[in-house]
C-alpha cells in the first residue's frame, strides 16, 4: 500500500513517492511509533529449547534488539523443567534427551512431550488428537469444561463438523511425525486413529496431566455455586456446580483462566492411583511437626506433590531430635516464660549472671537473649524423647542448665555466690538473686544483733541488702548499710517495737547483745 519506490544500488537509496493512507488522521494520535517486538509477549518456552539444543546457555548473555523479559524467561524455564526438557535446578538452559527429542517436533514442547510421553504409555493415538484440539482454539465452544465430550465428537467418523475435517487431518500428521501406530487398518484415511484413539479415551486423564503436569489439581471445596481446586502450581480455579466435571476430586486441567482463581475451561478427570503413578518420582513425603499453644508436639505425615497434599496421616512415634527442635522453636517463639522453672532455678541462673557481670570470663553469659537464641545447644540435648513440653520437669531442666558451667565452675559458684547466708544468730536464709535492687536476704532484726558491718559474698564485691524483719516477719528496714542502721535508724525502731513484741529482746546496744532468732522465755530457758 506504501507507494515510496526505491532504487536499486549499493547504497540502497530511497526517492520521493506516494503514501496512501488508509485511515483517518485523527486516529494516528493512538498510534504507537512501532510495532512492540513479539519477543517481550510470546511464550519463550519453545525458543529456550532451541537455544539449549543449540548450545546458547543462558539466553542472557546473548546479545539482544530486544531482551527477552526475565519473567517470561523464568516462566519458560519453569516449564521446560516440569515437562522434563531441560536439567531442573540450574540457571542454564541444558537440555535432556527428551528435550532434545522434544525440538525435532513442529510443535510446542508441551504437545511434542505430550506425543511422545503417551507413544511411550501406549495412547499415541489418542495424544495426537488432543494435540491437535489443544494446539488451535476450542472448537466446540461448549460451556462444560469436559474435553472428552469434545474427543468423544472428534473420534466420530459420523460427525463432519467442518473444523473437524482440517484437525483430524493435523492429528494424522503429528501422529506419523512422532511415529505413533494408529491400528491394524491398512487404510490411510484416518479412520483407524480415530477408532483407536476412542478406545483409549478412559486414559484422557492421563495424557493432559502429561501435556499439563503443572495443572494438576485438586477438589478443595465449594463456594458461591463453584467446585475450588488448588493445581500442583499452587494455584487456585474453579468450576461451575452445574459442571460434568465439578464432582470429581482430581482432575488434569489444560486450559484454565489467568488470575487468581481463574475459571477452568478444559479438563479431564484423573484417577488418584494414575496420578501416583505417573509422578511417583516428584512426589515428596515429610514428618511435618507443629506445637500445639500447650506445648504438645503434632506430628503428620504428608506427601506432597508440589502444592498439593496428597496424604495427612497422624505419625504415632516422631523422631526424637526432630521434636526437640519443634519445642524448641516453640520456645523460641512464646519466651522462656514456658519452662517449668522452680525458685531454685531461677536463683541459680541469677547466681551466675551476678558473677558474670562482676567478673566476666571465665563465667558464661546466660542472659535471656543467649539462652533464648542457643536453645537448641543447650536444651535440645535434654529434652530426651519429649512429645509434650510438660514431660520437662524441673529438675532436667536444672540439669539442662548445671551443664552450661565446665569444672570447676560449679564449686567456685557455692564459695563465691551461695544460696544460703548464715545470720550471726546460726540460722541459714535464702539469697534471693533476682531482685531488682541486687541480691538480698530477709531476717528477723534480733538475728543480727552483734553484726556491726553489712555482709558481702563474691569475694566482698558485692554487698547483701537486708530485710530487717519485725518478729511477725514484717519489713522494718531495708539497708545495705547495717552500721548506719544501728545507730540512726534502731532506737526509734526499738521504741516503736518494744512494746507490740514485749516477748522479744529489744535491747540499748544490739552491737554487744547475743544475737538470736528466740523470745525472752526461750533465750531464759536456754540458759
Amino acid at each position: 500500500l506504501a507507494g515510496a519506490r526505491q532504487r536499486a544500488g549499493r547504497a540502497g537509496r530511497l526517492e520521493p513517492g506516494i503514501c496512501c493512507r488508509l485511515w483517518q488522521q485523527a486516529e494516528e494520535h493512538g498510534f504507537r511509533p512501532q510495532q512492540r517486538p513479539e519477543i517481550l509477549d510470546a511464550d519463550l518456552a519453545p525458543f529456550c529449547l532451541q537455544l539449549a539444543v543449540w548450545g546458547a546457555r543462558r539466553p542472557e548473555d546473548l546479545l539482544w534488539l530486544d531482551l527477552p523479559p526475565k519473567a517470561h524467561l523464568a516462566v519458560a524455564r519453569e516449564q521446560l523443567a516440569g515437562l522434563g526438557a531441560i536439567t531442573p535446578g540450574t540457571e542454564e538452559l541444558l537440555p535432556t534427551p527428551l528435550g532434545r527429542q522434544l525440538v525435532k517436533l513442529p510443535l510446542p514442547p508441551r504437545l511434542a512431550c505430550l506425543l511422545l510421553r503417551a507413544r511411550e504409555h501406549g495412547y499415541g493415538a489418542l495424544a495426537a488428537c488432543v494435540a491437535s484440539l489443544l494446539d488451535e482454539r476450542d472448537p466446540l465452544p461448549l460451556a462444560d469444561a469436559s474435553l472428552a465430550l469434545r474427543l468423544d465428537r472428534f473420534c466420530s467418523p459420523s460427525d463432519s463438523h467442518g473444523p473437524f475435517r482440517r484437525l483430524r487431518q493435523w492429528a494424522e500428521r503429528m501422529a506419523r511425525l512422532a511415529d505413533i501406530p494408529t491400528g491394524n487398518a491398512p487404510d490411510a484415511s484416518g479412520a483407524s486413529l480415530l477408532r483407536t484413539a476412542r478406545q483409549q479415551l478412559p486414559h484422557l486423564g492421563e495424557v493432559v496431566a502429561l501435556a499439563y503436569p503443572e495443572r494438576v489439581a485438586l477438589r478443595s471445596g465449594e463456594n458461591n455455586g463453584m467446585a475450588q481446586y488448588l493445581m500442583r502450581n499452587g494455584k487456585a480455579a474453579v468450576l461451575p456446580l452445574t459442571d460434568s466435571l465439578a464432582r470429581q476430586e482430581v482432575l488434569a486441567v489444560a486450559a484454565v483462566d489467568a488470575g487468581t482463581r481463574g475459571r477452568i475451561r478444559l479438563a479431564a478427570a484423573l484417577d488418584h492411583d494414575v496420578l501416583e503413578k505417573l509422578f511417583r518420582a516428584e512426589i515428596t513425603e515429610s514428618e511435618d511437626l507443629n506445637v500445639s499453644p500447650e506445648g504438645q508436639v503434632n506430628a503428620r505425615r504428608r506427601r506432597r506433590l508440589g502444592a498439593l497434599l496428597l496424604d495427612d496421616a497422624p505419625l504415632p512415634r516422631p523422631d526424637g531430635d526432630a521434636c526437640a527442635l519443634a519445642l524448641c522453636a516453640f520456645i523460641r517463639d512464646q519466651g522462656l516464660r514456658v519452662l517449668p522453672w522452680d525458685e531454685p532455678a531461677r536463683q541459680w541462673l541469677a547466681r551466675v549472671r551476678l558473677l558474670h557481670q562482676t567478673w566476666g570470663g571465665p563465667w558464661p553469659d546466660l542472659s535471656e537473649d543467649w539462652l533464648r537464641d542457643e536453645l537448641e545447644n543447650w536444651l535440645a540435648p535434654h529434652l530426651g524423647n519429649c512429645t509434650d513440653l510438660r514431660q520437662l520437669s524441673p529438675a532436667r531442666l536444672a540439669d539442662a542448665l548445671h551443664c552450661l558451667l565446665p569444672y570447676p565452675l560449679p564449686r567456685r559458684l557455692e564459695q563465691l555466690a551461695p544460696a544460703q547466708w548464715q545470720a550471726p544468730s546460726g540460722r541459714s536464709h535464702p539469697i534471693v538473686y533476682d531482685a531488682e535492687g541486687g541480691p538480698f536476704v530477709a531476717a528477723k532484726l534480733q538475728e543480727f544483733f552483734g553484726c556491726e558491718d553489712t555482709p558481702h559474698i563474691a569475694d566482698g564485691r558485692v554487698p547483701l541488702t537486708l530485710h530487717l524483719l519485725s518478729p511477725a516477719g514484717r519489713p522494718l528496714q531495708i539497708t545495705r548499710d547495717l552500721g548506719h542502721f544501728w545507730r540512726n535508724g534502731y532506737p526509734q525502731v526499738r521504741a516503736e517495737m518494744r512494746g507490740r513484741y514485749p516477748r522479744h529482746p529489744w535491747p540499748d546496744d544490739p552491737l554487744t547483745a547475743q544475737a538470736t532468732a528466740r523470745t525472752n522465755r526461750q533465750l531464759a530457758r536456754g540458759k
